[in-house]
């Protein structure tokens, strides 16, 4: 399939944007290539390929929400200048 510069100032002016005139060729040409590309890639026979949930098995996309960290919050605090409610607070620099 071929994208004709027609179509490239159709999807323009659909997507809202401007392309100078004399670019229009190179992206014709240029989408042209990407839709032989993706032609390509649809004659591939995928039937025997088992899909992949993640490519690395180890990792478990269900795992247990669970808190691996202690609450340092106390700690941090100590060395705040100033505190108001548990919130830092600092100087007013805007009038």
């Amino acid at each position: 399939m071929s994208i004709s510069p027609k179509n490239v100032e159709e999807m323009a002016r659909l997507a809202r944007i401007s392309i100078d005139s004399e670019d229009i060729p190179s992206y014709s040409e240029q989408l042209s290539k990407i839709l032989s590309f993706m032609n390509q890639m649809q004659s591939i026979d995928t039937e025997t390929i088992e899909p992949l949930a993640h490519p690395i098995d180890d990792v478990n996309p269900i795992r247990a929400d669970i808190v691996t960290e202690k609450d340092t919050r106390q700690n941090a605090h100590k060395y705040a200048s100033h505190l108001l409610d548990d919130f830092y607070t600092v100087p007013q620099v805007i009038d």
